[in-house]
């Protein structure tokens, strides 16, 4: 009972520092949505859609999707969204260099990024449409943060689709 009532006042007092955050006006920095990407042509499209869906000017944003030697039609989808909204753009590993890691395909992203605030999600991510204005919001707001994290009250633990099958 009492983890509830706890539960229930952090929330009150997330939900009221959000509408504060929220009704503050502030300079909208330019930010680079990288986003990495191998074999992930299943969900790119709906996730690249849930960035242009963004409460964030679009004039201020690009979205940067890092193919790391995908075998799928990842590069192809996003292209295909690339070519009808100007902030999606496809970045490729260099030939002979993917398959090194996540790390590896932010890094090669970086390089291309032009934004003042760098922000990061999984190809499998679909964000509110309000986070991406409450995370930078809060990290212009405190001079003194580096980086801020954001996780939706919709994840969801995610099915273990490596789980080894045993037949007996």
């Amino acid at each position: 009972m009492l983890l509830t009532l706890f539960a229930f006042m952090h929330g009150l007092s997330s939900e009221k520092e959000r509408e504060r955050v929220m009704a503050e006006p502030f300079p909208f920095p330019f930010v680079s949505i990288l986003i990495p990407a191998r074999n992930e042509g299943i969900v790119i499209e709906r996730t690249v859609q849930a960035m242009l869906a963004l409460n964030y000017p679009k004039e201020r944003l690009e979205i940067l999707v890092i193919d790391d030697a995908s075998t799928d039609d990842t590069p192809e989808v996003v292209e295909g969204i690339a070519a009808r909204h100007r902030q999606v753009k496809l970045v490729r590993v260099p030939e002979g260099e993917g398959g090194k890691g996540k790390s590896r395909t932010l890094n090669v992203g970086l390089t291309h990024a032009v934004g003042d605030i760098i922000a990061v999600y999984d190809a499998d991510n679909r964000p509110e449409p309000e986070s991406l204005y409450y995370l930078v919001a809060n990290l212009v707001e405190d001079q003194r943060l580096a980086a801020v994290l954001g996780k939706s009250p919709h994840d969801q633990p995610r099915p273990r689709l490596s789980r080894p099958v045993h037949q007996h």
